[in-house]
């Protein structure tokens, strides 16, 4: 299909999957042909990072919203204050690209309005000089002392002048109407508590009844439910007011991870709520609680014996008719989770209160750090299964989950695991989810993790699984625990052997490696079997092999606890290897692969090559006759030397 027969919907998929290759053509046209949705250009301006790009997309915007009559973007207003000539340039490019020849009187009056505002906003760009390079002033046709004849032109005249006026001015009275539109815009994107006070008093001044739960018309502002219906029980059309926009702007911010801008906002909330409602400000001293952790998360404060209390004082004196959200417990579960107080979660978890899904997987994370048993292992395991395939059991002639828990979900529970940030948790977690995977998955690649020994060794019903789903929670669950944790070897070495499963050798040696570096200190000492198991070696012999890196693999093969003669001659007899060859001789300690290294050059008539062979198994070190002390010495020397040159191919490289 050519550009040409796709639609703009086509061409803006493509455009997406280009990185925003061409977006600012579709757009023109769409201004001209009206086929995608509103909603759907609206929502570039949210994830359009370019600074260049996005004010290209917010002016095709807003051209497209002055033509259907709709309201311009704030966003347009703050980019033109420091638009440059050649983004005014675009702009009149734009507009005179879907302004027709034969247009009506009122797309003629709202062209010329855009234009003025433009001018307006723009005081520091000579407009009318750039005006006159377009054919907009042939097209619009009108003159300067043209008056207008309709109600749609005298609006923006009259607006234009108390645009940049402060709030108290006389000139407000004779037009309630533009200054309650005025009000509501600067309330739209004012942020501070103090201005936002002074803004709906002047509101209420002109409106004493004014819901400012939506303004402009229609931008809805939305707050949690339990709250909104604590706001509408106040007395005061103020107060309601108030805690509405406050509460709003500090879930809006917190959202944005503005947490003082949050906290500020919140306690002008509570200020207020004191007086209208005390169940309403006990609920907002848990969000400023909540703020505090997260901040805390953040590294913008540091713990205190007091913040510990607050967080003790919310879990343990809580009341079933509290108004608390599930956010601000998950964060307190996952905090004092962080601290290990392994035995205060386990006991929460028995309140009635508490029978919800993470806190359910925090009490048994707790049991199996305090005891890593078979029956807390299957308690864990059983609820994380559940999470994937809710509907059965493992063994039905084991206890089923208890039904009045409520059930995490797959979202939930990769949220709750981004706020755990202990090793030994996220080590649990991590081991879990690795056995789910290995079960549903059954592959002969199976991946490696701690705490193999408390799992259940199988499932019934496989097949009512989706491994893509485990499989993203697991690589969730790794990706976070190694941003806590980079060096951590066993995490690296369940990288590893993912990368290995799925095909990426190189990784996966790299990985391997690295997991081996941070155990042994740079191979300083050995490398242990707990870490590097005979599986572990033979995924990197495979690795060496897919790679044609076979001289690597045969030396690996030394490795084995009983060396893999057959898979080293076979990997020493290819002709073509990419790693060296004879620089990896030296690392060679086994005579027997020496003695069928100088066989194979020999055949090959590789004679430079068996000499260097030869001067290897020459070498006395390697002398069979040397007592069992020197020749351990000799091969712990050679793996050392061998694995320092391995790390540097695969890791500095």
């Amino acid at each position: 299909m050519t550009e040409q027969q796709k639609t703009l919907r086509d061409r803006l998929h493509d455009s997406h999957l280009n990185g925003y290759k061409d977006l600012v053509e579709v757009l023109l046209e769409d201004n001209c042909k009206n086929e995608l949705y509103s909603t759907v250009r609206d929502h570039l301006e949210i994830t359009i990072d370019d600074n260049a790009l996005l004010f290209h997309v917010i002016i095709c915007n807003s051209i497209r919203n002055m033509l259907k009559g709709d309201l311009i973007s704030p966003l347009f207003y703050r980019k033109l204050a420091t638009a440059t000539n050649s983004d005014v340039e675009f702009i009149l490019d734009a507009l005179e690209r879907c302004v027709p020849a034969d247009m009506t009187s009122e797309i003629k009056n709202k062209a010329f309005q855009f234009i003025k505002l433009v001018k307006q906003h723009c005081t520091h760009i000579d407009i009318e000089s750039v005006l006159q390079r377009t054919h907009l002033p042939e097209l619009l046709q009108r003159s300067s002392t043209e008056s207008f004849s309709s109600s749609t032109d005298t609006v923006p005249l009259k607006l234009s002048q108390y645009l940049n006026k402060p709030l108290n001015t006389a000139a407000w009275a004779d037009t309630p109407n533009i200054c309650m539109a005025h009000l509501e815009r600067e309330l739209s994107y004012e942020m501070n508590p103090h201005k936002i006070r002074d803004i709906i008093v002047q509101v209420h001044k002109l409106d004493a009844g004014r819901d400012l739960s939506y303004i402009c018309g229609q931008v809805i502002l939305i707050v949690p439910r339990d709250y909104d219906f604590l706001i509408r029980s106040a007395d005061s059309a103020v107060y309601r007011n108030l805690l509405h926009i406050y509460i709003y702007k500090a879930f809006h911010s917190l959202e944005c991870q503005m947490y003082e801008q949050a906290k500020e906002l919140i306690n002008s909330a509570i200020a207020i709520a004191q007086v209208a409602s005390f169940r309403l400000s006990k609920a907002l001293l848990s969000e400023l609680l909540l703020l505090n952790l997260l901040t805390l998360e953040h590294g913008s404060i540091s713990d205190s014996t007091e913040l510990q209390k607050q967080v003790s004082s919310y879990l343990f004196s809580r009341q079933p008719e509290s108004l608390e959200r599930a956010p601000v417990t998950e964060t307190c579960v996952a905090y004092y989770l962080n601290r290990r107080k392994w035995s205060e979660i386990t006991e929460m978890s028995k309140e009635r209160l508490y029978r919800i899904g993470y806190v359910t997987v925090a009490a048994q994370v707790s049991n199996i750090c305090l005891n890593e048993s078979r029956k807390n292992g299957r308690d864990l395991f059983e609820t994380i299964r559940l999470i994937f395939n809710p509907q059965k059991r493992t063994d039905p002639t084991q206890p089923g989950p208890d039904m009045s828990v409520l059930p995490l979900n797959k979202q939930l529970f990769d949220q709750f695991i981004t706020k755990i940030k202990d090793e030994k948790a996220l080590n649990v977690l991590l081991a879990v989810v690795v056995k789910l995977y290995n079960l549903v998955k059954d592959s002969i690649h199976s991946i490696s993790s701690n705490l193999s020994a408390i799992w259940p060794d199988n499932i019934r019903d496989t097949s009512s699984f989706k491994a893509d789903q485990i499989l993203s929670t697991l690589m969730s669950v790794l990706n976070h625990s190694l941003s806590i944790v980079p060096n951590q070897p066993y995490w690296l070495r369940t990288q590893a052997d993912l990368a290995f499963a799925d095909g990426a050798y190189w990784a996966a040696l790299h990985f391997y490696t690295e997991s081996a570096i941070h155990i042994s200190n740079y191979f300083q000492s050995p490398v242990p079997k707990s870490l590097w198991s005979d599986l572990v070696i033979r995924n990197m012999v495979k690795c060496c092999q897919q790679l044609k890196s076979f001289t690597q693999a045969a030396i690996l093969c030394q490795f084995l606890e009983h060396v893999d003669y057959s898979t080293a001659f076979k990997a020493l007899s290819e002709r073509h290897s990419y790693d060296g060859c004879e620089l990896y001789y030296k690392y060679i300690w086994d005579v027997t692969i020496l003695e069928f290294l100088i066989y194979i050059h020999t055949r090959n008539q590789e004679s430079s090559k068996k000499k260097i062979a030869l001067s290897m198994i020459s070498q006395p070190e390697l002398n069979s006759n040397n007592s069992v002390d020197v020749l351990n010495v000799t091969i712990i020397n050679r793996k050392q030397q061998f694995l320092q040159a391995l790390a540097q191919h695969f890791i500095q490289n």
